[in-house]
Formats: structure tokens, sequence, C-alpha cells
């Protein structure tokens, strides 16, 4: 079981790390690390609204809860029971949009496709998210 504090620690981790790639022109690792920042830290949200000490990581202990195995930003959304609150307020709402359609398969799209402004965006993006969402 991952701990918050552990989900936590990562997801600033994952944040840090797309910053540097950026800042060395890395685009597409940054993008690809801010995906999933927004992936764990909704992890841990789940966790703060169903009271669990920590998120499941092994295959046994995803037993009974195999739904919430999955990598979709917007299943997670509506997992940590902020769906309605991001999606009506709309400075939440435009930053989710920016992050909506990510997916761990990026990994495999050509190197080079996501431009500077484009990265730096979503590093934006995932920094209020991440406020809101407490991480």
């Amino acid at each position: 079981m991952l701990n918050k504090t552990t989900l936590k620690n990562i997801v600033r981790t994952r944040l840090a790390e797309a910053k540097i790639l950026c800042e060395n022109n890395k685009c597409d690792g940054a993008v690809y690390l801010c995906g999933y920042a927004i992936e764990i830290a909704l992890k841990k949200k789940i966790c703060d609204t169903l009271n669990w000490k920590g998120f499941p990581e092994t295959d046994n202990e995803f037993q009974g809860v195999t739904n919430f195995k999955t990598h979709n930003l917007s299943i997670l959304l509506k997992l940590s029971g902020e769906e309605e609150t991001i999606k009506r307020t709309s400075i939440l709402f435009a930053k989710w949009l920016v992050i909506q359609e990510w997916n761990p398969e990026i990994r495999y799209k050509s190197i080079g496709n996501i431009p500077k402004k484009d990265a730096e965006q979503t590093i934006e993006a995932v920094k209020s998210l991440l406020e809101f969402l407490n991480c």
C-alpha cells in the first residue's frame, strides 16, 4: 500500500522533474511526468475521500477495488469526488482541459512533438490542480 505521504512526495517529485525537463527543452518528457503527477494526486485524493490510509499497490491489494486500478484521469477524477467542483469552477475546468486527455501511451509518440509553450502550459495547469487537490 502506498501511504498518503508517499503519494504526495511522488506527486511533488514528478512535478519538479517535469519542470527540469521543460527547462532543458525535453517537453515530451515534461508532459508525460505531469500526467503522472495528476494521476497520483487524484489517487491520493481518493484516499482522502474514502478515508483510506493508502492506495493499493499490488494485485492482491487491488482485490475488490479493481476499478481503481487505472491511469484514466477522467475515471480517477470521478472516483476522487472532485469532478463536479472542478467542472463547475471555470478556472479549474480550464486547467483540467489542458491535462484531461493525457494517458501513459504518449510515451510511444515521436519525440519533439510538444512545443515548449504547451509543456509550460501543462505544468502551470498541473500546479493549479495540485493546489486545489491539496497535493
